[in-house]
């Protein structure tokens, strides 16, 4: 039990690290301290996105949504962390 809520709550504090990553991205330059700690955090997560969302800039798309994906795949991660919990609970 303590694993799973230990296990969850890091995939949280990576799923907050990668929106305020996001938010930041608009308005300080990437090489502000806080950036470029949280660039170090986030990036392992965004890197395997951004090969797709590469293919989306080319094509026209300026926008980076390898966060999203990441954010989206970080929520899936949790979920199924909290079914195989319950799983192994009942």
């Amino acid at each position: 039990m303590v694993f799973f809520r230990g296990l969850n709550l890091f995939i949280q504090v990576l799923f907050y690290a990668l929106i305020i990553q996001a938010f930041l991205s608009w308005v300080m330059p990437p090489f502000h301290p806080i950036r470029k700690f949280l660039m170090r955090i986030t990036d392992p997560l965004c890197r395997p996105f951004r090969r797709l969302t590469d293919k989306l800039i080319e094509k026209g798309l300026p926008l980076d949504l390898s966060p999203l994906f990441a954010c989206i795949a970080l929520q899936l991660i949790s979920r199924l962390l909290v079914y195989v919990q319950w799983w192994i609970v009942y």
